[in-house]
């Protein structure tokens, strides 16, 4: 710790003397910027210390580490600030985890496990006001994606507002009083930017007449001379819309500000953006509020019916602008576009039926240019096609099942159509978007989608092989679970070729990162309890797939292969139990009764770790087993790891989970001490 603290201070003049006994080393070396280096490694260090060992840092964070990240933050070069910055965004994001974790405890009735020393709120006096003023250092060009200290400044202090709540507004108002109208546009843009920063956290009573006061004058800054402040104003009305949404909805103040976010889509890239997502929040909120808490119903009206084509034909001219690939303004103009469509009052619908003609028809045009496509419009137009399967996916959901019967043989051609390319390899790189646009119609047309299936697996096949592009695969995993979910045994002709591909998957495939295996893992449980008791010439050749890949690796990847594992045995068990176990197949499940027990050992250790589900899924195999070899797996399962986490999903707030963890201990007490299944616990580990 003494040596990161003090490297945090370079220039050092023992640096250069590391080099004395290599003479020719330091001839053109730039020992400033060495300097400069260590010092952001050494910064970048104490951001991970107080990361990792949050708990032993009391000690430190008054002689040193506050000092080291104030001085940081202080400092003339971006590459140090950002470093001071993100140690604060880093204690704050700490500090949100321990209050979720002590109100856990105090609903438990228990004293939580680690302690907030508040370092926060502590320092807040003099980290608020260095972060305000870094909020003021915008370049004056747009740096498009680059990360600078302005941003980094506004993102600490969103933490900021989430750890400390109420405590912030105090320190952030003044600064905004003060400056949102000053002459220089950077502190202008500061005190919008600020202001914006500190919507989320506190209690919203205490905002709602801040916001009613500052409102009509962020609204009158989207037609500010300075392009950087009309981004930051739609940024803001776009969070007061979500956060403070009472404050937009009063009849004169949403008018108004329905026609400016209006005049602003046609501006600069970056101010369209922050319009567009702007207009589906309000969007949103409109919709909530004319459901009037009754969230099971389409409401007939809402206040945006009146307007409700003609701004989405605008957000659909706009996501087709020339310049729309830039600060992500297709993204939020077609997301604006689902925002309208899903939260569509019936007074919008014919709207919307006409909507969906009209994407379905844009995707039609682009697939009949695609044989003189350049290599460059093809990266343009396949852009295109994954943003119109998103819409068409939202339009799709919202019709009635008479309305979807006239444009469902339509849609499922475009998505064969387009996965045909990929088989081609003149792909549009539209293939993940299209694969889950046929799960949604096979999950609306149930029994009226069946007849595609046939013709759909030799895509499906295809996309299971595409090892290296995991966003297909998963894609098509998703389809082949949905598939089995929905027409069980009446797919069995299809199984084999699908469980070759699943398994080659899970064994074979190199996925270091997880992206792929455990979702494979998990559709194997899919198919064996959609197969049901037809599975059986499976199980042992996927149990044993499932135990050689049972091997601890990294920490995150491996709870997500846990979990897949554990939920896949749960699928396999209840697919083989039918009406009941049979001898026959209590033989198979008794052969990986050690294996399946190992693996809720691991769970039971790692309980705090571990999400619900997996917990779900052991207290489920838990109770099958109980029932399934009663006493004889006695041994095996009355541990006190065990009854541990099961009495602690007990009181989880997952209504399965808590289910499950009941089932299970009610299971164990039936028990009886005799066991032929093991002699001891310490075997299973």
């Amino acid at each position: 710790m003494t040596v990161v603290c003090e490297a945090t201070q370079a220039p050092d003049s023992r640096v250069p003397s590391l080099f004395l006994f290599c003479p020719t080393f330091h001839l053109g070396f730039n020992f400033n910027e060495l300097s400069l280096q260590l010092k952001i490694m050494a910064l970048q260090c104490v951001v991970k210390i107080i990361q990792y060992y949050y708990d032993f840092m009391q000690p430190y964070m008054q002689k040193a580490l506050f000092p080291i990240s104030y001085q940081a933050m202080s400092s003339d070069t971006a590459e140090v600030v950002l470093q001071g910055v993100e140690f604060w965004s880093t204690v704050c994001e700490a500090e949100i985890n321990l209050s979720y974790e002590e109100a856990e405890a105090r609903d438990e009735d228990r004293i939580p496990t680690h302690k907030s020393f508040k370092f926060v709120l502590e320092h807040l006096a003099y980290v608020a006001p260095s972060l305000l003023q870094l909020l003021t250092r915008q370049p004056d060009q747009d740096e498009g994606d680059d990360w600078v200290p302005s941003k980094a400044a506004s993102v600490c202090l969103m933490l900021i507002a989430q750890c400390v709540q109420d405590e912030v507004v105090p320190h952030v108002v003044p600064f905004v009083g003060t400056n949102i109208q000053n002459t220089d546009w950077h502190y202008r843009d500061a005190a919008c930017v600020a202001f914006g920063s500190i919507l989320e956290g506190p209690e919203p009573s205490r905002l709602k007449g801040m916001v009613d006061q500052a409102y009509d004058i962020i609204l009158a800054m989207m037609a500010d001379p300075s392009v950087a402040v009309r981004d930051s104003a739609a940024w803001v009305v776009q969070r007061i819309c979500q956060l403070v949404r009472e404050a937009v909805m009063t009849p004169e103040r949403f008018k108004n500000t329905v026609l400016i976010l209006r005049q602003n889509l046609a501006g600069a890239p970056r101010v369209a953006a922050n319009v567009s997502w702007a207009l589906g929040t309000l969007a949103q909120a409109s919709y909530e509020v004319a459901q009037q808490n009754n969230h099971n119903v389409i409401p007939e009206t809402y206040a945006l019916s009146p307007v409700f084509a003609e701004i989405v034909e605008q957000l659909f001219a706009t996501a087709f602008r020339p310049e729309s690939a830039q600060n992500n303004l297709r993204t939020a103009a077609f997301g604006a576009v689902g925002d309208f469509i899903s939260q569509s009052p019936n007074d919008c619908y014919l709207a919307v039926q006409k909507n969906t003609v009209q994407v379905l028809g844009q995707l039609q045009s682009i697939l009949e240019k695609e044989p003189t496509l350049s290599s460059h419009e093809r990266h343009q137009y396949g852009d295109y096609c994954q943003h119109l399967l998103g819409v068409l996916q939202t339009a799709l959901k919202r019709l009635t099942h008479s309305d979807l019967a006239h444009v469902a043989q339509n849609s499922i051609h475009v998505c064969y159509q387009l996965l045909e390319l990929h088989r081609l390899q003149r792909s549009f790189q539209a293939e993940p978007e299209a694969l889950l646009c046929l799960q949604v119609l096979l999950e609306l047309m149930a029994d009226d989608f069946f007849k595609y299936v046939e013709g759909l697996n030799p895509h499906i096949h295809l996309a299971l092989t595409c090892y290296s592009e995991h966003s297909i695969v998963n894609g098509a995993l998703s389809l082949v679970g949905e598939i089995c979910r929905n027409y069980e045994t009446r797919v069995i002709a299809f199984v084999p070729d699908y469980i070759d591909r699943v398994v080659r998957l899970i064994s074979q495939v190199n996925d270091p990162s997880g992206l792929v295996k455990p979702k494979a893992i998990q559709t194997l449980g899919d198919i064996a309890i959609s197969l049901g008791t037809q599975y059986y010439n499976y199980a042992v050749m996927s149990f044993e797939c499932l135990r050689s890949i049972a091997v601890p690796q990294d920490h995150d990847v491996w709870l997500d292969i846990l979990d897949a594992i554990l939920d896949a045995c749960v699928g396999i068990i209840n697919g083989l139990k039918g009406d009941g176990f049979t001898e026959t197949t209590k033989s198979v499940i008794r052969a990986y009764v050690h294996f399946i027990i190992g693996l809720i050992a691991h769970v039971a250790n790692d309980a705090s770790s571990v999400p619900d589900g997996t917990i779900s899924s052991s207290a489920a195999i838990i109770g099958e087993f109980c029932q399934m070899f009663k006493s004889d797996i006695a041994t095996l399962v009355e541990r006190d790891d065990f009854y541990a986490f099961l009495n602690k999903g007990k009181r989880s707030t997952n209504a399965k989970t808590k289910g499950f963890c009941n089932w299970a201990l009610k299971e164990m007490k039936k028990l009886k001490p005799a066991s032929s299944l093991g002699r001891n616990a310490a075997a299973t580990r």
